[in-house]
């Protein structure tokens, strides 16, 4: 992945991020909602694409430095699989609360318990992206500088 490949990656991470974090205005649900589904959907092509491109290469490089960690990129692409299953409920349920919250209009305490749940989804996704994406320079900084013992 190129330099500005990352730097947008990171950048639509943390404008989702952001707009999670916005607190919702009485009033501007709906257009908090909207937000919402706008900065997931803008992340979710250059998440796939990372993990796709950017998280296989890296696998394999792992493996080819140690294949001892043959496991540990087994287990790091099963958690690629369940992030991106979990980015796609989470997109499903921001556009659920979009519908919820123009029914629910002007009372919009009726969708309270969605807006928060969804505020922690979306939240606890973009900590674990950012934790697999830890989690991978660290295996691979390990795999490189691994201690093997004596190789013939």
């Amino acid at each position: 992945m190129a330099h500005s490949d990352d730097d947008r990656f990171k950048q639509l991470l943390a404008s989702l991020e952001t707009t999670l974090e916005t607190p919702v205005v009485p009033g501007e649900l709906t257009l908090w909602a909207e937000q919402v589904v706008q900065a997931a959907r803008a992340f979710r092509a250059p998440l796939g694409e990372r993990i796709e491109r950017e998280h296989t290469a890296r696998f394999t490089e792992i493996c080819i430095e140690d294949p001892a960690l043959i496991r540990r990129t087994e287990q790091l692409r099963d958690e690629d699989r369940e992030i991106l299953q979990a980015y796609d409920q989470f997109t499903v349920q921001s556009d659920e609360l979009i519908r919820r919250a123009r029914e629910a209009e002007p009372d919009e305490a009726a969708c309270a318990n969605l807006t928060d749940r969804l505020t922690r989804t979306g939240l606890d996704l973009v900590i674990r992206i950012r934790k697999q994406e830890l989690a991978i320079v660290t295996w691979l900084e390990e795999a490189s500088v691994r201690d093997r013992g004596v190789k013939d």
